[in-house]
């Protein structure tokens, strides 16, 4: 059974499409599952009750389980983006999906330095959406 406080973490980047992620089917984890890329964020007091709201995570990235492995998963992003083209006199629109944006330290190639930058270690939960 999965426990509720386990954290998940991305602990291997295979490329700027794919991730590996700790949490596999002994964590209840399977293919199409939605999983997302967060770092904890400021805590958030109620200034009525003085009580906790919870925090302003960000989230790095949407991903989906791809593959399935006992203890992880492979993971790809679920964001995509789409694009107007002109064939002759035909117009269509094509959807592909978005590279993560990863810490180009850790792969071979890597582009974006900003701060969803996305690095072995960090968390990851099952989405809510």
């Amino acid at each position: 059974m999965m426990m509720m406080n386990k954290q998940f973490r991305v602990v291997k980047i295979i490329n700027d499409m794919k991730v590996v992620v700790n949490a596999g089917s002994s964590d209840l984890i399977e293919r199409g599952s939605k999983l997302e890329i967060y770092t904890i964020g400021e805590e958030v007091i109620d200034p009525d009750t003085n009580k906790s709201l919870g925090t302003l995570d960000t989230i790095k990235a949407y991903i989906e389980v791809v593959d399935v492995f006992p203890k992880m998963c492979i993971c790809r992003n679920t964001e995509t983006k789409t694009y107007n083209a002109l064939l002759g006199l035909q117009s269509f629109v094509k959807e592909e999906i978005k590279p993560l944006t990863v810490d180009p330290k850790q792969i071979t190639g890597g582009l974006n330095n900003t701060d969803k930058v996305i690095q072995i270690g960090d968390l990851v939960r099952k989405s809510a959406g």
